[in-house]
């Protein structure tokens, strides 16, 4: 099963983000923020998250653990 917290992180940062780049549509935030030009719904959560961290300047979850 995967981690239920993982709802709350992953949506506080895109939050904190998208508040950083408020004329930016939400597809066009993560587009940017994952590099990936495929269909987002293949994308994983955990990539998604580490990218986020990347583009907040914070540490990859791996290494805060």
């Amino acid at each position: 099963m995967k981690d239920p917290e993982r709802i709350d992180r992953i949506l506080g940062m895109v939050g904190r983000l998208w508040k950083m780049h408020p004329d930016v549509r939400l597809h066009q935030l993560l587009s940017v923020v994952t590099e990936y030009r495929g269909d987002l719904f293949y994308f994983e959560d955990h990539l998604l998250e580490d990218k986020l961290r990347e583009h907040l300047g914070e540490a990859p979850l791996a290494a805060t653990s």
